[in-house]
């Protein structure tokens, strides 16, 4: 089963590349943010494009409490979103959000993070896919169209922003977080708070088959019926074969659902 698993895999890379423009390396470039300053992004260009859709790239919790080093030597890589994102033909951004960063936490501390410094995190995280989305719109590259890829918190930061009416024509939620600890900014307190008809772009939600619970629970029986109650196009899929974690790594099976969901909308 190993065997047929990395076969897969290979092939599916084989095949992205080989239809796919050439990459150039990602850098780092300073996105100015209303909250404040800057925070650090990963962009990433295909080599010898023009003209080509964007896409936002939102990390999960441990990126931002890990630090990018952090989360990569645990197994999470941000760059590989990026990467996988210009291979597909977009130019790609990822803003590493800093609000509550540990030195060296343990993964329990991780998640024992006082309200209001995740409420900072998640409002530093609204500021920069709405600082990215610009940045897109304005890349020399650019052909009008973004979309927005958002992960566990960064799916939480992406449907808070999207209710604001962020500028996209696609976005798609990853496991997106239910952060009780969130309190005001929780996903509970999205769906109920009756803007989900501020969101114009079609949304993809996309799950683990062993992701955690209250994600489980929120995502499929409140989030997904009050976004077609308020009248947004929403595709599913919902089983994928892994937990939560599983979506820290590019993976073929998942990433070729997202990739398709996007050309559709974004060329």
């Amino acid at each position: 089963m190993r065997r047929l698993s990395l076969s897969f895999s290979l092939v599916f890379g084989m095949l992205l590349f080989a239809t796919a423009p050439g990459f150039a390396e990602t850098k780092w470039i300073d996105l100015p943010v209303s909250t404040g300053g800057t925070v650090k992004a990963l962009l990433g260009v295909p080599d010898g494009v023009t003209s080509a859709p964007g896409v936002v790239y939102s990390h999960g919790t441990a990126v931002r409490r890990w630090g990018y080093s952090g989360a990569k030597s645990r197994g999470y890589d941000v760059a590989d979103y990026v990467e996988a994102l210009n291979q597909a033909g977009y130019v790609a951004l990822a803003p590493i959000r800093d609000q509550g960063v540990l030195s060296n936490p343990s993964p329990g501390e991780v998640m024992r993070e006082s309200t209001s410094s995740v409420q900072a995190g998640i409002n530093q995280g609204i500021a920069s896919l709405q600082a990215a989305v610009d940045f897109l719109k304005a890349h020399p590259t650019a052909n009008g169209k973004v979309g927005t890829v958002g992960f566990s918190e960064g799916g939480l930061v992406s449907v808070w922003t999207a209710m604001e009416g962020l500028d996209v024509q696609a976005i798609v939620l990853m496991s997106p977080a239910t952060y009780k600890q969130a309190r005001r900014l929780s996903l509970k307190n999205a769906v109920g708070s009756g803007g989900l008809g501020g969101i114009k772009a079609p949304v993809m939600v996309t799950l683990g088959r062993n992701d955690n619970p209250p994600i489980l629970g929120l995502v499929k029986r409140k989030l997904i019926p009050a976004l077609k109650e308020a009248g947004v196009a929403v595709a599913t899929k919902l089983d994928y074969p892994g937990d939560h974690s599983w979506f820290w790594k590019v993976r073929p099976e998942h990433f070729s659902d997202v990739q398709a969901f996007l050309d559709k909308q974004l060329k």
